[in-house]
């Protein structure tokens, strides 16, 4: 059983006429194997078109709808969702607004993994414009590729997936097997929690308010309890990022900007205050060991610098 928990945000009112977010809804609802859809409605009054479009959905009984009545965030919109999930779900699985299933096996394909990796508590699929490379299916689809288009204030269409990208890339997968663990963290486009690990150390630090490390926290505490964290190598789920982030932008200004700048700074000041350290340096030494660390700490000084310059000019 999958507790598939999505907290929607929609500031713009627009992911619904868009089509965006009933797309996403259907293929969750067309994938084969035993499921509920949670959505956290993490809008204000102002959202009329996603309020009434949920509360229709919720009426076909497709999705259980939890409506706290404010943005809680991500972290805390997965926590509402959790809170009023089946408590018998073998595997929780966070979902965001700008995910796209193209396979309707996905669950089954997920559920293989997990039952061959017993130590696997945390695992994602590939998909693009990930942080972490190991989930990016193509190399142009990076993080740099996305903040250049966001610069270039580019269409989606320019940028997005078209049917036969997504072909050749299911084609590519289905030859894959295995699971690739232990990775540091995963992005939360599509990440499957199973129901042990938040049992062990529990959910999401809502620490940070809207978005960026809650993932890599989870991460963490998971890896410090014992589970891996992994990708399943057979599996793709589309990151319309781009496509979301043209939708969300108000005006000119905000299309110019790096998505999630702020949040990004505010998530790595949190980080580093409740941990003492970036967690790529932290993972590292969980990793490789102390002596190790402490020979290659200069490089991770010197990767912060460029870190930072990319973020400024690309």
């Amino acid at each position: 059983m999958h507790s598939l928990i999505i907290p929607a945000y929609d500031p713009t009112d627009r992911l619904v006429e868009s089509g965006v977010f009933p797309h996403l809804l259907e293929g969750l609802v067309k994938m084969d194997g035993e499921k509920e859809i949670v959505v956290v409605n993490n809008n204000g009054p102002h959202a009329t078109k996603i309020t009434a479009f949920l509360e229709e959905e919720a009426l076909k009984k497709h999705i259980i709808l939890v409506s706290p009545g404010r943005n809680c965030g991500t972290a805390g919109g997965f926590n509402a969702g959790f809170r009023n999930a089946d408590a018998k779900a073998d595997y929780y699985v966070f979902v965001s607004t700008d995910a796209e299933i193209v396979d309707s096996d996905i669950l089954i394909k997920i559920d293989r993994g997990f039952q061959q990796n017993k130590r696997l508590g945390i695992a994602h699929p590939f998909s693009v414009f990930e942080d972490n490379n190991e989930y990016n299916i193509e190399t142009r689809f990076s993080n740099r590729f996305f903040y250049r288009a966001v610069r270039n204030r580019e269409k989606s269409e320019n940028v997005d997936l078209k049917k036969a990208d997504i072909e050749t890339i299911l084609l590519k997968v289905n030859r894959l097997s295995g699971v690739l663990m232990p990775r540091p963290s995963v992005p939360l486009t599509f990440c499957v929690i199973r129901r042990e690990v938040i049992e062990k150390i529990g959910t999401f630090d809502e620490g940070v308010e809207f978005v960026c490390h809650e993932n890599d926290d989870l991460s963490y505490r998971s890896l410090r309890a014992g589970f891996y964290v992994g990708r399943i190598n057979n599996v793709f789920v589309n990151h319309r990022r781009m496509r979301v982030k043209e939708l969300g932008a108000r005006n000119e200004s905000e299309r110019r900007e790096l998505p999630h700048a702020h949040e990004i700074v505010q998530a790595s000041d949190w980080w580093t205050k409740k941990y003492g350290r970036a967690y790529n340096e932290i993972y590292f030494e969980w990793r490789h060991g102390q002596l190790l660390y402490r020979i290659v700490r200069p490089w991770f000084s010197i990767r912060r610098l460029a870190a930072r310059f990319v973020r400024r000019w690309l």
